[in-house]
């Protein structure tokens, strides 16, 4: 047996805000977002990858990725859009709020963190 990417959705445990994401549901073709029927935005992130290598770098992010204003991590504030594990690539999405003064330390922060977790790929770190 080869080792096949495959796409993981890790959803976070945490309260929905009003008016946030409502979750996914489990169909045949696999989880799909509420979102697409209920119009809402969805904070899940899309991950592409080795399911155990992308628990452990979203986990790294998580932890080591921290917005000084809250003291929570860049994950558990639905900032990291996608996270994409290739044979030689890692490939992150971010979205931090404009309120967000410290985005670019943030986005190298998470590059550095990359770079630790993955230190035989190319990195690429992408702001939306």
């Amino acid at each position: 047996m080869g080792n096949a990417a495959h796409t993981v959705w890790l959803q976070t445990q945490v309260t929905p805000p009003a008016g946030g994401c409502t979750g996914c549901v489990t169909t045949e073709a696999g989880p799909v977002c509420r979102s697409k029927t209920s119009g809402l935005t969805c904070l899940a992130p899309v991950l592409t990858g080795d399911a155990t290598t992308l628990a452990r770098v979203m986990d790294a992010l998580n932890h080591e990725v921290v917005d000084s204003a809250s003291g929570r991590g860049i994950v558990d504030l639905h900032w990291v859009k996608s996270l994409r594990l290739a044979d030689s690539e890692a490939e992150l999405t971010v979205t931090f709020p404009p309120s967000c003064g410290g985005g670019k330390q943030l986005a190298e922060e998470a590059f550095a963190t990359l770079r630790r977790q993955m230190p035989d790929c190319d990195v690429y770190v992408f702001h939306r």
